[in-house]
Protein backbone atom coordinates (compact mmCIF):
# COMPACT_ATOMS: atom_id res chain seq x y z
CA UNK A 1 0.00 0.00 0.00
CA UNK A 2 1.54 3.32 -0.76
CA UNK A 3 2.06 5.87 2.03
CA UNK A 4 0.55 9.59 1.59
CA UNK A 5 3.00 12.24 1.60
CA UNK A 6 3.27 14.38 5.29
CA UNK A 7 2.12 17.25 3.03
CA UNK A 8 -0.82 15.09 1.76
CA UNK A 9 -1.74 14.40 5.41
CA UNK A 10 -1.19 18.02 6.36
CA UNK A 11 -3.64 19.05 3.72
CA UNK A 12 -6.32 16.21 4.54
CA UNK A 13 -6.51 17.33 8.19
CA UNK A 14 -6.19 20.84 7.42
CA UNK A 15 -9.55 20.66 5.02
CA UNK A 16 -11.17 18.13 7.48
CA UNK A 17 -10.82 21.23 10.46
CA UNK A 18 -11.70 23.15 8.13
CA UNK A 19 -14.69 21.52 7.54
CA UNK A 20 -15.62 20.59 11.63
CA UNK A 21 -15.37 24.33 12.23
CA UNK A 22 -17.29 24.99 9.61
CA UNK A 23 -20.12 23.23 11.07
CA UNK A 24 -19.81 24.26 14.50
CA UNK A 25 -22.06 27.32 15.24
CA UNK A 26 -21.06 30.48 15.20
CA UNK A 27 -21.61 33.10 17.98
CA UNK A 28 -20.72 36.23 16.16
CA UNK A 29 -22.94 35.30 12.97
CA UNK A 30 -26.22 34.05 15.27
CA UNK A 31 -26.35 37.67 16.77
CA UNK A 32 -26.14 38.72 13.29
CA UNK A 33 -28.64 36.86 11.92
CA UNK A 34 -30.75 36.71 15.04
CA UNK A 35 -29.83 40.64 15.40
CA UNK A 36 -29.05 40.10 19.17
CA UNK A 37 -27.93 42.49 21.63
CA UNK A 38 -27.33 42.41 25.43
CA UNK A 39 -26.99 45.00 27.82
CA UNK A 40 -23.90 44.21 29.48
CA UNK A 41 -20.54 41.63 28.68
CA UNK A 42 -21.63 40.01 31.81
CA UNK A 43 -25.11 39.33 30.46
CA UNK A 44 -23.48 37.99 26.78
CA UNK A 45 -21.24 35.80 28.68
CA UNK A 46 -23.97 34.25 30.28
CA UNK A 47 -25.75 34.12 27.13
CA UNK A 48 -22.80 32.66 25.02
CA UNK A 49 -22.61 30.01 27.54
CA UNK A 50 -26.29 28.30 27.07
CA UNK A 51 -25.77 29.02 23.81
CA UNK A 52 -22.63 26.85 23.65
CA UNK A 53 -24.21 24.52 25.64
CA UNK A 54 -27.71 24.25 23.23
CA UNK A 55 -25.03 23.51 20.80
CA UNK A 56 -23.39 20.73 22.33
CA UNK A 57 -27.26 19.54 23.04
CA UNK A 58 -27.93 19.65 19.02
CA UNK A 59 -25.34 17.58 18.10
CA UNK A 60 -25.91 14.98 21.10
CA UNK A 61 -29.49 14.89 20.30
CA UNK A 62 -29.76 14.31 16.39
CA UNK A 63 -26.90 12.15 16.89
CA UNK A 64 -29.78 9.75 18.94
CA UNK A 65 -32.49 11.32 16.44
CA UNK A 66 -30.42 9.53 13.67
CA UNK A 67 -29.91 6.37 15.75
CA UNK A 68 -33.85 6.48 15.86
CA UNK A 69 -33.48 6.80 19.65
CA UNK A 70 -35.85 9.96 19.60
CA UNK A 71 -38.60 11.21 17.32
CA UNK A 72 -37.83 14.71 16.08
CA UNK A 73 -34.53 17.06 15.37
CA UNK A 74 -33.40 20.39 16.98
CA UNK A 75 -31.00 22.92 15.44
CA UNK A 76 -29.95 26.22 17.03
CA UNK A 77 -32.49 29.13 16.18
CA UNK A 78 -33.39 32.37 17.86
CA UNK A 79 -34.00 30.81 21.04
CA UNK A 80 -30.86 29.01 21.32
CA UNK A 81 -29.04 31.60 23.89
CA UNK A 82 -31.94 30.38 26.53
CA UNK A 83 -32.24 27.93 28.67
CA UNK A 84 -35.50 25.95 28.49
CA UNK A 85 -36.87 27.49 31.51
CA UNK A 86 -36.07 30.70 30.37
CA UNK A 87 -37.92 30.39 27.15
CA UNK A 88 -40.87 28.97 28.92
CA UNK A 89 -41.12 32.00 31.06
CA UNK A 90 -42.31 33.72 28.34
CA UNK A 91 -43.79 31.71 25.58
CA UNK A 92 -46.73 30.77 27.35
CA UNK A 93 -49.81 32.59 28.18
CA UNK A 94 -52.81 30.29 28.28
CA UNK A 95 -54.53 31.05 31.99
CA UNK A 96 -57.16 28.36 32.64
CA UNK A 97 -58.47 29.79 34.96
CA UNK A 98 -60.00 32.54 32.97
CA UNK A 99 -62.47 30.16 31.71
CA UNK A 100 -65.75 31.13 31.66
CA UNK A 101 -68.75 28.83 31.71
CA UNK A 102 -69.92 28.47 28.01
CA UNK A 103 -71.96 25.02 28.48
CA UNK A 104 -74.61 26.39 26.37
CA UNK A 105 -72.51 27.01 23.60
CA UNK A 106 -70.36 23.49 23.69
CA UNK A 107 -71.29 20.82 21.06
CA UNK A 108 -71.90 17.51 22.08
CA UNK A 109 -69.32 15.38 20.79
CA UNK A 110 -72.04 12.37 19.44
CA UNK A 111 -72.83 14.88 16.78
CA UNK A 112 -69.57 14.41 15.16
CA UNK A 113 -68.35 10.67 15.86
CA UNK A 114 -70.85 9.76 13.74
CA UNK A 115 -69.05 11.88 10.91
CA UNK A 116 -66.46 9.70 9.02
CA UNK A 117 -62.95 12.18 8.62
CA UNK A 118 -61.12 12.18 5.81
CA UNK A 119 -57.97 9.65 6.38
CA UNK A 120 -55.53 12.93 6.32
CA UNK A 121 -55.97 16.85 6.76
CA UNK A 122 -53.95 19.95 5.86
CA UNK A 123 -55.68 23.08 5.79
CA UNK A 124 -52.55 24.72 5.46
CA UNK A 125 -53.03 22.79 1.10
CA UNK A 126 -56.04 25.36 0.49
CA UNK A 127 -54.79 28.26 1.65
CA UNK A 128 -56.71 28.61 4.77
CA UNK A 129 -53.94 28.97 7.25
CA UNK A 130 -52.49 32.36 7.81
CA UNK A 131 -48.43 33.58 8.07
CA UNK A 132 -46.94 32.15 11.34
CA UNK A 133 -46.86 34.87 13.86
CA UNK A 134 -43.83 35.28 16.61
CA UNK A 135 -45.33 36.56 19.83
CA UNK A 136 -41.77 37.26 21.10
CA UNK A 137 -41.10 37.50 25.16
CA UNK A 138 -44.87 37.61 25.71
CA UNK A 139 -47.76 35.59 27.00
CA UNK A 140 -50.01 35.98 24.21
CA UNK A 141 -50.20 32.74 22.87
CA UNK A 142 -54.27 32.77 23.39
CA UNK A 143 -54.51 35.65 21.26
CA UNK A 144 -52.86 34.24 18.47
CA UNK A 145 -54.44 30.66 18.69
CA UNK A 146 -57.93 32.03 18.91
CA UNK A 147 -57.55 34.73 16.03
CA UNK A 148 -55.23 33.15 13.89
CA UNK A 149 -57.94 33.38 10.93
CA UNK A 150 -59.15 36.67 12.00
CA UNK A 151 -55.80 38.48 11.92
CA UNK A 152 -55.79 40.44 15.52
CA UNK A 153 -53.56 40.89 18.66
CA UNK A 154 -54.02 42.92 21.71
CA UNK A 155 -51.85 43.84 25.04
CA UNK A 156 -51.81 40.08 26.89
CA UNK A 157 -49.17 39.34 28.26
CA UNK A 158 -50.20 38.29 31.11
CA UNK A 159 -52.14 35.62 29.56
CA UNK A 160 -55.92 34.89 28.62
CA UNK A 161 -58.08 32.03 27.26
CA UNK A 162 -59.69 32.01 23.35
CA UNK A 163 -63.01 32.55 23.66
CA UNK A 164 -62.89 34.89 25.82
CA UNK A 165 -61.44 36.69 23.09
CA UNK A 166 -63.94 35.63 20.79
CA UNK A 167 -66.59 37.12 22.97
CA UNK A 168 -64.41 40.71 23.46
CA UNK A 169 -64.39 40.67 19.46
CA UNK A 170 -68.25 40.18 19.18
CA UNK A 171 -69.20 43.03 21.99
CA UNK A 172 -67.02 45.73 20.03
CA UNK A 173 -67.62 44.94 16.75
CA UNK A 174 -64.77 42.92 15.49
CA UNK A 175 -60.59 43.10 14.17
CA UNK A 176 -58.73 45.11 12.18
CA UNK A 177 -56.11 44.43 10.03
CA UNK A 178 -52.17 43.75 11.49
CA UNK A 179 -51.39 46.71 9.26
CA UNK A 180 -53.62 49.27 10.88
CA UNK A 181 -53.24 47.90 14.21
CA UNK A 182 -49.60 46.12 14.23
CA UNK A 183 -49.14 43.05 17.28
CA UNK A 184 -46.62 45.17 19.88
CA UNK A 185 -44.65 42.48 22.15
CA UNK A 186 -45.49 44.04 25.40
CA UNK A 187 -47.57 47.27 26.54
CA UNK A 188 -49.04 48.76 23.41
CA UNK A 189 -46.93 51.08 21.98
CA UNK A 190 -43.88 53.42 23.54
CA UNK A 191 -46.48 55.64 24.33
CA UNK A 192 -48.35 52.95 26.22
CA UNK A 193 -51.07 53.74 24.00
CA UNK A 194 -53.14 51.01 21.49
CA UNK A 195 -52.21 52.89 18.18
CA UNK A 196 -54.73 51.08 15.78
CA UNK A 197 -57.74 51.42 18.54
CA UNK A 198 -59.28 53.75 15.95
CA UNK A 199 -58.91 51.89 12.81
CA UNK A 200 -61.69 50.45 10.94
CA UNK A 201 -63.39 46.98 11.30
CA UNK A 202 -62.62 44.36 8.62
CA UNK A 203 -64.05 41.26 10.01
CA UNK A 204 -67.15 40.75 12.30
CA UNK A 205 -67.22 37.82 14.63
CA UNK A 206 -70.42 36.94 15.84
CA UNK A 207 -69.82 34.15 18.24
CA UNK A 208 -68.25 30.93 18.79
CA UNK A 209 -68.43 27.30 19.09
CA UNK A 210 -66.60 24.85 21.52
CA UNK A 211 -66.61 20.91 21.17
CA UNK A 212 -67.64 19.15 24.40
CA UNK A 213 -63.96 17.99 25.67
CA UNK A 214 -62.15 15.36 26.39
CA UNK A 215 -63.13 14.02 23.09
CA UNK A 216 -62.09 10.87 20.84
CA UNK A 217 -59.39 11.29 18.12
CA UNK A 218 -62.01 10.71 15.19
CA UNK A 219 -64.44 13.20 16.83
CA UNK A 220 -61.86 16.06 16.93
CA UNK A 221 -60.96 15.29 13.60
CA UNK A 222 -64.56 15.11 12.23
CA UNK A 223 -65.43 18.59 14.09
CA UNK A 224 -62.09 20.03 12.48
CA UNK A 225 -62.73 19.12 9.01
CA UNK A 226 -66.25 20.30 9.03
CA UNK A 227 -65.21 23.84 10.56
CA UNK A 228 -61.89 24.28 9.54
CA UNK A 229 -58.85 25.38 12.13
CA UNK A 230 -59.62 24.75 15.64
CA UNK A 231 -58.25 27.09 18.69
CA UNK A 232 -56.44 24.47 20.97
CA UNK A 233 -55.29 24.43 24.55
CA UNK A 234 -52.13 22.25 24.92
CA UNK A 235 -49.41 21.35 27.27
CA UNK A 236 -46.18 23.57 25.68
CA UNK A 237 -43.73 22.76 28.78
CA UNK A 238 -42.27 19.89 27.24
CA UNK A 239 -41.72 21.34 23.23
CA UNK A 240 -38.19 21.70 23.01
CA UNK A 241 -37.45 25.55 21.86
CA UNK A 242 -35.00 24.23 19.43
CA UNK A 243 -37.48 21.55 17.65
CA UNK A 244 -36.81 21.48 13.92
CA UNK A 245 -38.96 19.14 12.72
CA UNK A 246 -40.10 15.20 13.86
CA UNK A 247 -42.70 14.04 15.95
CA UNK A 248 -42.79 15.17 19.40
CA UNK A 249 -44.75 13.92 22.72
CA UNK A 250 -45.62 14.50 26.44
CA UNK A 251 -45.24 12.69 29.09
CA UNK A 252 -48.32 12.49 31.94
CA UNK A 253 -49.60 15.22 33.80
CA UNK A 254 -48.44 18.07 32.46
CA UNK A 255 -50.44 21.69 32.87
CA UNK A 256 -52.47 23.46 30.10
CA UNK A 257 -50.47 26.39 29.63
CA UNK A 258 -50.03 27.07 25.82
CA UNK A 259 -52.57 27.96 23.25
CA UNK A 260 -52.04 26.90 19.37
CA UNK A 261 -54.39 26.63 16.11
CA UNK A 262 -54.98 23.02 15.12
CA UNK A 263 -54.49 22.85 10.90
CA UNK A 264 -54.51 19.18 10.33
CA UNK A 265 -53.41 15.38 11.14
CA UNK A 266 -52.05 12.69 9.33
CA UNK A 267 -50.51 9.48 9.60
CA UNK A 268 -46.29 9.03 9.41
CA UNK A 269 -44.35 6.41 7.37
CA UNK A 270 -44.44 4.26 10.67
CA UNK A 271 -47.88 4.50 10.74
CA UNK A 272 -47.83 6.81 13.43
CA UNK A 273 -50.84 8.97 13.70
CA UNK A 274 -50.29 12.99 14.07
CA UNK A 275 -51.75 16.39 14.52
CA UNK A 276 -50.58 19.95 12.97
CA UNK A 277 -50.35 22.61 15.05
CA UNK A 278 -49.56 26.14 14.08
CA UNK A 279 -47.48 27.98 16.59
CA UNK A 280 -46.58 31.41 17.50
CA UNK A 281 -43.02 31.31 18.50
CA UNK A 282 -41.70 32.48 14.72
CA UNK A 283 -40.49 30.48 11.41
CA UNK A 284 -37.31 29.70 12.60
CA UNK A 285 -38.91 27.24 15.41
CA UNK A 286 -40.26 23.64 14.15
CA UNK A 287 -40.97 23.36 10.70
CA UNK A 288 -41.68 27.13 9.29
CA UNK A 289 -43.21 27.77 12.59
CA UNK A 290 -45.55 24.21 12.30
CA UNK A 291 -45.29 21.91 14.92
CA UNK A 292 -46.42 17.55 14.59
CA UNK A 293 -47.55 16.09 17.37
CA UNK A 294 -48.08 12.32 17.90
CA UNK A 295 -51.53 11.89 18.28
CA UNK A 296 -53.44 9.14 20.91
CA UNK A 297 -55.01 9.95 24.33
CA UNK A 298 -53.22 7.48 26.48
CA UNK A 299 -50.62 8.87 28.69
CA UNK A 300 -51.34 12.52 27.82
CA UNK A 301 -49.19 11.54 24.63
CA UNK A 302 -50.96 14.12 22.63
CA UNK A 303 -49.94 16.51 24.55
CA UNK A 304 -53.72 17.19 26.05
CA UNK A 305 -54.70 17.82 22.61
CA UNK A 306 -58.17 15.64 22.85
CA UNK A 307 -58.56 16.99 26.09
CA UNK A 308 -59.78 20.19 27.13
CA UNK A 309 -60.56 22.76 24.78
CA UNK A 310 -61.13 22.57 20.14
CA UNK A 311 -62.98 26.04 19.51
CA UNK A 312 -63.70 28.24 16.44
CA UNK A 313 -65.16 31.96 16.13
CA UNK A 314 -68.46 32.24 13.93
CA UNK A 315 -67.37 34.93 11.44
CA UNK A 316 -70.30 37.05 9.80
Amino acid sequence: MARLSVLTLFLVVAVFSAISLADKPDWVAFKKQHKKEYKSAEKEAKAKAKFDKNAARVDEHNKKFERGEVQYNIAINEFADQDAAEFHQTHHGLRPELRRNHSSRSVPHERYARQLPPASLDYRSTNKVSAVRNQANCGSCWAFASLAAVEIWDSGCGGGWPTNTFQWLQYYGGSKTDAAYPYTSGCCNSAGTCSGANAPVVQKVSGFQELSMPAPDATIKSYLAAHGPLAIAVSGEPWDPLYAGGYMSCPAGQAMDHAVLLVGYGVNTAGKNYWIVKNSWGTGWGDKGFAYILSGQANNVDCGISQYLATYPIIV
